[in-house]
């Protein structure tokens, strides 16, 4: 996300000073590249694909599309991911993250993203936590504040690797399919920036789920 909602005055047990609102104009800052802007960034670094885009059906006004740089891969080869995500239309607003207080230092924007990989006989391989491809650092303290929704017509990207470290690869040869879903979160009821802290709000559900178009994939040589 590339920006934060201030936190309210009232909230804090005396006004500001301007030393302290220079702080949170500086972490507005951090934020901007570490929220929503991130997802238009490669996680590791990865060239364009070379691929189409695979973009799947529109559900309430989203979508999601996955792309490879290539279809065959060798066992234990990383397989960089190329995932563009869209909001076409939206009566409320969305976001890319549960809209609650957040850690700043500990935004999850690849947590509404979920990978799914299919052997020959139709048995899931590999890693099926719902959000498998959020690699986030723990351990992160410091303020909270509310997230921004994400843009209406904008393509956020996310680029980064399906690999052994987070076992997202298939372990042996053969024919797989692969597909990308991601399932943006409503606007909280309460609002966001009348809960205090992160305990005042219960888990919340995602707004629709919405699938790329399955990309088949050949996994050659030795295990």
């Amino acid at each position: 996300m590339r920006s934060l909602n201030p936190i309210h005055d009232e909230e804090w047990a005396s006004a500001p000073s301007s030393s302290t609102e220079a702080i949170l104009a500086g972490m507005k800052t951090v934020l901007a590249l570490l929220g929503a802007a991130t997802l238009g960034l490669s996680a590791s670094g990865q060239s364009s694909p070379s691929t189409p885009d695979n973009w799947g059906p529109t559900q309430q006004g989203v979508r999601v599309s996955l792309s490879l740089d290539k279809s065959t891969y060798a066992v234990g080869e990383n397989i960089p991911l190329y995932i563009k995500a869209k909001i076409e239309s939206a009566e409320r607003p969305l976001y890319a993250i549960p809209d609650r207080p957040t850690f700043i230092k500990n935004v999850p924007v690849a947590r509404a993203f979920h990978l799914t990989i299919i052997d020959e006989k139709g048995r899931i391989v590999g890693n099926d936590e719902p959000s498998n491809l959020q690699y986030i650092a723990s351990g992160s303290s410091g303020p909270v504040d509310c997230p921004v929704p994400l843009e209406v017509g904008r393509v956020y990207e996310l680029g980064l690797p399906a690999d052994r470290k987070h076992n997202l690869l298939p372990t042996l040869p053969g024919t797989y399919r692969l597909t990308v879903t991601w399932s943006p979160y409503p606007a909280s009821d309460p609002p966001c920036d009348s809960l205090r802290s992160t305990s005042d709000s219960q888990e919340m559900r995602s707004f629709v789920t919405v699938s790329s178009v399955p990309i088949t994939i050949h996994i050659t040589g030795s295990p």
